[in-house]
């Protein structure tokens, strides 16, 4: 049986496969740009906005909110400009913005309101026969304002 020699990290990272080679070339210039993003934005943007991938000449940014992606969006072209400026290894064309995919904007009212409608609908729906008027019933419970 053949010993193992242990070998560096570093050694594993850059003389690895091609693949992992890209992952860490991606990952660098996301840090890179990230660090840059972060000078360029006032203290409170900066919190709820960062680079969230590269592709060819575009940059993806994400933001926390659709409040924040709306006031980051007017600073877009100055920001293009200045990581341009910065960031002398490529040339970026465009920054598109983009609401993070876990943002959900249910609230405690959002659901209480639910609940609450779910509830009218059991008690209002129960004794109800005629098939018609039940589901006119369900179509008002739906748009029920509480």
């Amino acid at each position: 049986m053949q010993k193992r020699v242990p070998q560096k990290i570093s050694n594993i990272l850059t003389n690895g496969s091609p693949e992992l080679s890209r992952i860490l070339r991606q990952t660098y210039v996301l840090n890179t740009l990230n660090t840059i993003l972060n000078q360029l934005l006032a203290e409170p943007s900066k919190r709820h906005c960062h680079i969230a991938n590269v592709r060819e000449q575009t940059i993806i940014l994400h933001a926390d909110s659709p409040a924040w992606a709306t006031r980051i969006r007017y600073e877009i072209p100055w920001i293009l400009k200045q990581i341009n400026e910065m960031y002398s290894k490529q040339v970026f064309l465009e920054i598109k913005l983009k609401v993070r995919a876990d943002y959900t904007q249910t609230t405690t009212n959002d659901t209480q309101n639910i609940k609450q409608k779910e509830a009218l609908k059991k008690r209002s729906g129960s004794d109800i026969k005629d098939p018609k008027l039940k589901q006119a019933m369900d179509r008002l419970l739906l748009h029920r304002k509480t």
